[in-house]
């Protein structure tokens, strides 16, 4: 009787996994504030990072703050998008006039993002992705004193917490070198954390 019992309980457990899992995911909607109103298609918001970016390779490049300002195109219940314009990301650093800092000789480094970048969650699951939209994400590091070095990646795919903060979190995204010189990596992994927030601040929170 109690092996039944406990057979009884495990299957009750694994239905539940079964249908509750998926569903802090299967709904997400994008709200100004914990419990506050659905934000609207069309409404301007802004990614800010959170700790460093960092992108890994035989060279180093550390950045202390991002800033893509953007539009949320869809916030539908099943599926959250945003389009972020060509020209609206800034990646900086404390190196000189804003730049970022590597380890190639104590080199500043410019980081420019060069195209339209497009966010979605990935609708059922708790991931999400920027992409080109329609092409390749693609951005420059400019090396003072060593050149540009252009990288590109079909998109950038990571994770997307729900039932609070709206944060992306992207670790080792393999980008690859398609225009540079003898000191550019021939890849580099990148890893950062950008949190939603409307343009006065208010944070962003998927529920």
């Amino acid at each position: 009787m109690h092996k039944k019992f406990m057979l009884a309980c495990m299957a009750v457990a694994a239905f539940a996994a079964i249908v509750v899992a998926p569903a802090a995911s299967a709904s997400p909607v994008l709200t100004s504030g914990t419990g506050g109103p659905v934000v609207p298609i069309g409404t301007s918001i802004v990614w800010l990072h959170t700790g460093n970016i960092e992108f890994t390779g035989s060279v180093t490049i550390d950045c202390s703050n991002a800033r893509l300002t953007g539009t949320v195109t869809k916030n539908s219940g099943s599926q959250i998008k945003a389009e972020i314009p060509k020209g609206s990301a800034s990646i900086t650093g404390t190196g000189t006039g804003g730049d970022c800092t590597s380890t190639l000789f104590g080199s500043p480094a410019k980081v420019t993002v060069n195209s339209k970048l497009c966010f979605e969650t990935v609708e059922g699951t708790d991931n999400a992705k920027f992409s080109g939209c329609g092409a390749n994400i693609s951005y420059t590091i400019e090396l003072t004193g060593n050149g540009p070095c252009k990288y590109e990646s079909a998109s950038s795919t990571g994770t997307f917490k729900t039932s609070e903060h709206a944060t992306f979190t992207v670790l080792d995204q393999v980008d690859t070198l398609v225009e540079g010189g003898f000191f550019c990596p021939s890849s580099l992994k990148t890893d950062y954390d950008l949190d939603a927030v409307t343009t006065d601040l208010t944070p962003l929170v998927v529920s």
